[in-house]
This record gives structure tokens, sequence and C-alpha cells, in this order.
């Protein structure tokens, strides 16, 4: 007479499907809690930023050019090496005008990302953050308006450093709902950095 062994137990028993449970461990959440404005949005606002910058170029050249004393002209000579000069001023403008756009929008960024969590919702798809309005607003509609006009610099339009804050008073205005139920002292903060912000780029 034979005695055959046990089977063991199969995967679908239920004691070792709850065994099975009890070691899981739960899955890592990305979402820190935090509505982040896309980043592609930020790459756009930056090589719009970018693009009208370059297409203000030739006016800050002619400016530079404008400008240049007559008696550095004669010392120099030659008309084109005026006008190589100039455009190589031009060109390293371009560069360092483009990495403090960089550090501008990052500054935006990490404060779009830290100082007010929630984000109204753009076309039912996107949250776009006050911190992005801001900078897009105080760049973009600058550069545009230059262009268009034709003025290669703005600082003597009037109107133009009340622009800035006006934007930032606009974008507490229209973000409240967002950020005026925070403790009195970050009430402050929003309100301090988002006035900060634009400012720290009317000057440029």
């Amino acid at each position: 007479m034979s005695i055959s062994a046990p089977e063991p137990p199969r995967p679908e028993d239920p004691l070792i499907s709850v065994a099975r449970v009890g070691y899981m461990k739960p899955e890592a959440s990305t979402d820190d809690g935090k509505q982040k404005t896309p980043r592609s949005f930020w790459i756009i606002a930056y090589i719009l930023i970018m693009g009208l910058v370059v297409a203000r170029l030739p006016l800050v050249l002619r400016d530079v050019a404008s400008q240049i004393p007559a008696d550095a002209k004669a010392e120099l000579g030659d008309e084109r090496l005026v006008a190589f000069s100039t455009t190589v001023g031009g060109i390293m403008f371009v560069l360092v005008y483009a990495v403090i756009m960089v550090l501008y929008l990052l500054l935006a960024a990490f404060l779009d990302r830290r100082i007010i969590p929630t984000k109204p919702l753009f076309r039912g798809r996107w949250r776009v953050g006050m911190y992005f309005m801001i900078a897009a607003l105080t760049t973009i509609p600058v550069h545009l308006a230059s262009v268009v006009a034709q003025v290669p610099d703005l600082h003597g339009v009037p109107g133009y450093y009340a622009y800035f804050p006006l934007v930032a008073v606009a974008a507490l205005v229209g973000y409240r709902r967002h950020w005026w139920n925070f403790a009195p002292g970050k009430r402050v903060l929003v309100a301090a950095t988002a006035v900060a912000l634009p400012m720290l780029i009317s000057f440029g």
C-alpha cells in the first residue's frame, strides 16, 4: 500500500493569496501633492523669448552703432570693422541674455512649484501656475512690443516700469483663490515673490 505525498498548495489557494498580499509592498506614489505647470510650457516660453530677442538684435545693433563716438570710428578707420565689432557685441549680448533667461525661468519654475501647490485648469487639460504667467507676461509682450514698434530700448517709454508691478497685481488677483487661504506669513511670501519676480527682469 503506497502513501502519496500531500499535494502542494496551489497558487490560487486563498490562504496563499492572503499571505502574499500581506507581504506585498505598496507602490510608490509619484504624486508629491503639487500640481505643476507642464515643462513644455516653460520650453515654449523660452523659445518664444529668445526668438523675439534675436528679432530685436538688428534694432539693438543699429542703436549701438549710432552711439559709437566719431573719434572711436576714426580710430577703427574701416566701417566694416565697426560693423564687425558691433555684430560680435550683439552675439555676445544674445548669449548672455540666453543664460539670464534660463536662470530667470528656473527661478520662476521653482517658485511655481513650491509656493502655490494648486493651480487652475487650463482648457481642461493643463495646470498653469501664477509664477509661470508672471514670467511669461513680463518677457514675451515686452520683446514683442519692441519688435513691433521698432524700438530697441523700451526703458524710456512712459509706463514701462509701471507695467511690471501691474502684472504682479493682476496675477495675484487672478490667482487669489489659490493662495488667499494661506497662513498670513505665507500670504506675505506669495505677494513679495510675485512682485519681486517681474522687477528682477524690468531692469534688464
